[in-house]
């Protein structure tokens, strides 16, 4: 059977297309240094150009500070900055969006778009703030590829907002915003 390390190291390489593998090892072998661990029998599935990526829902490693990961190549440090998108604090997953303000390599939409189901509202309106006109026919491509998990999505968000927001309008909730966003682009949804 595998331990936990040979769990971790299996998960976060089926999170990638087998392109960026090689990249993807150095960034776990460079995470095993800091703890990393995968919360098990927590994960999610996504289209990606018609292949399907199993992403793990959460990830535990020493909290890095914001230069964690300068030594790794600029696609290493994509892929760890997406892989600390799954991290279990909510501050890690916030710094780490920002690493990824512009960047449109389509490998990284299935961990910003799952923190749109999330509840923190700060991290929904820098996502939505990211969501522009270079970045949207990305976004567009991935939740039409991913209809199913768009409308889970849609509906975590309405959850949230009713459970923790509902004091403020929902047109002002930034998770509503990113839902019409996409909507408007995407009007088959």
């Amino acid at each position: 059977p595998e331990n936990n390390k040979e769990i971790a190291i299996r998960k976060a390489e089926e999170a990638f297309p087998t392109a960026i593998r090689a990249d993807v090892a150095k960034v776990i072998d460079f995470l095993l240094t800091q703890n990393f661990t995968i919360q098990p029998a927590s994960d999610f599935t996504v289209i990606l150009d018609g292949a399907p990526f199993t992403i793990p829902k959460r990830i535990y490693a020493d909290e890095p500070d914001i230069d964690t990961g300068q030594e790794l190549t600029e696609l290493q440090q994509i892929i760890l900055n997406c892989l600390y998108l799954l991290h279990n604090n909510g501050y890690v997953r916030q710094a780490r969006l920002k690493l990824l303000r512009s960047r449109t390599e389509y490998f990284i939409m299935p961990f910003i778009f799952n923190l749109t189901g999330e509840y923190v509202e700060e991290i929904l309106s820098d996502i939505n703030s990211m969501i522009d006109d270079n970045t949207l026919s990305v976004y567009s491509k991935f939740i039409r590829e991913n209809p199913v998990y768009f409308k889970k999505t849609e509906d975590r968000i309405n959850n949230y907002w009713h459970l923790y927001y509902r004091k403020t309008k929902y047109e002002d909730y930034a998770g509503y915003k990113i839902i019409q966003k996409l909507k408007y682009q995407n009007s088959t949804l």
